[in-house]
């Protein structure tokens, strides 16, 4: 809205300007050509005319100062806008970096049990960093079918039992997203520019794990921003296919 808005001022502009061009070539000629008919009778009114027109003038002068202020002050906000992202640049990237040691340092031993030759044997199984998700997505998802589907309650149990890691986590992600789509600009490619390199470093399972923790967040912001830059364009639909249907298909494909 705010960039079709930009877009209708500078347009105005030009029709101010083109407008005032116009009334000041038609004053000029219909001055001029009264004054070289104008007999000695009409050379009083003809004076009138010009004191018209120098009134006039000046009142376009004044409309073309302050079209100038204007047009300054759109320079003006386009150089702040340029120096915010800039500033965000930097910020984007520091955020992404503590990010990524966050999950560095990520690790979780789970209890399983095998199955082989009728013989079923207890056995630990331990992940670190991103592969942490694997486990933790495997948990949800082995809930959720013995529930018979999606369940927030489901995802609310899981969640706790991997607070540790989830919790710190989704924050850090959330805050991301959040900064990207406040960032003080017009331009919604800039925006995506941002989701994208953040899509680009995230696994399957990660993604997975963000598809259902947005979906059952109280705070409905977080898939709406979802949904605004496809950010779920290179998810696993194997890993979400049955529960696809309870986001906006823009979460998926690009606008």
């Amino acid at each position: 809205m705010k960039s079709k808005y930009k877009h209708n001022t500078k347009v105005n502009f030009r029709l101010i300007i083109l407008g005032s061009s116009c009334v000041i070539l038609i004053t000029l000629l219909g001055t001029l050509l009264f004054g070289l008919n104008a007999n000695e009778s009409k050379r009083g009114t003809f004076g009138d005319m010009f004191g018209f027109a120098n009134s006039l003038f000046t009142g376009l002068s004044f409309v073309g100062l302050i079209i100038t202020i204007l047009l300054q002050r759109n320079d003006l906000q386009k150089q702040a806008e340029a120096a915010e992202i800039q500033y965000f640049d930097n910020t984007f990237f520091n955020l992404l970096n503590i990010h990524r040691s966050i999950t560095v340092n990520f690790s979780l031993t789970v209890d399983r049990e095998t199955k082989s030759n009728d013989y079923t044997y207890a056995h630990k199984v331990k992940k670190e960093g991103v592969n942490v998700f694997q486990l933790i997505y495997g948990e949800l998802i082995y809930k959720l079918n013995l529930q018979g589907g999606f369940d927030q309650s489901v995802y609310n149990v899981v969640y706790k039992n991997n607070w540790e890691i989830l919790g710190h986590y989704f924050r850090s992600v959330q805050l991301i997203i959040t900064r990207i789509d406040q960032l003080n600009t017009d331009s919604y490619e800039v925006k995506r520019n941002y989701i994208e390199i953040l899509k680009a470093q995230l696994s399957e399972y990660e993604l997975a794990m963000i598809f259902y923790h947005f979906l059952s967040h109280a705070d409905k912001s977080y898939k709406e921003i979802a949904e605004k830059y496809a950010l779920f364009e290179y998810i696993n639909s194997a890993l979400v296919e049955d529960d696809i249907v309870y986001y906006n298909e823009n979460a998926f494909v690009k606008n």
